[in-house]
């Protein structure tokens, strides 16, 4: 038995004490990535992020945006009334939502609605 216990000593430690010792099982590293590398990657997650982005929250905000271009011509309304409403000095309460606004507002609101309105049917045909 003793001769066994020698023979197996020297196999179980056989490498020499000037190699060096290897870990198994670690995954090898990369190369350190370049600055274009790292914003590259970060515009296609971007991309990706708006790409796959929740239908049901895009129909909702094309919905909020297109409830403002939907209610567009009410606007020609309302400046309709309030113009009236400032002209003949009516005091009684109004449910019209220009009556707050000033008169250099609302010239500037006029003035816009005209400037706007063909762009804003330009783009819901």
């Amino acid at each position: 038995m003793t001769s066994r216990a020698s023979f197996k000593k020297p196999r179980m430690n056989s490498k020499g004490q000037g190699e060096s010792f290897e870990s198994k099982g670690t995954k090898p590293t990369r190369e350190a990535s370049s600055i274009l590398e790292v914003l590259i990657v970060m515009i296609l997650h971007l991309c990706k992020k708006v790409l796959f982005f929740d239908t049901n929250l895009k129909i909702a905000l094309y919905l909020e945006e297109a409830r403002a271009i939907n209610g567009w011509e009410r606007i020609k309304d309302y400046i309709r009334d309030e113009q009236h409403t400032r002209n003949t000095d009516d005091k009684s309460p109004s449910s019209n939502p220009l009556k707050n606004i000033t008169e250099e507002e609302f010239s500037i609101l006029k003035e816009s609605y005209k400037k706007y309105t063909p762009y804003v049917h330009c783009t819901c045909n």
